[in-house]
């Protein structure tokens, strides 16, 4: 069991077939969460830039 399974923010599903296949899929607690990590990323690009075109 992962991390993000345990914390119950992503569900997991085997799939049949070969080779052997699983799928993640968010549950709601994990959906609740994509509008902060959008912003967290945006961020942190928004940063690098920043840091990227005012080097000395």
């Amino acid at each position: 069991m992962c991390e993000l399974e345990a914390r119950r923010l992503v569900a997991r599903a085997e799939l049949a077939g070969f080779p052997p296949r699983t799928r993640y899929t968010l549950t709601p607690a994990g959906e609740a969460l994509r509008p902060l990590l959008i912003s967290l990323c945006r961020t942190g690009t928004a940063i690098q830039h920043a840091v990227a075109t005012h080097r000395p």
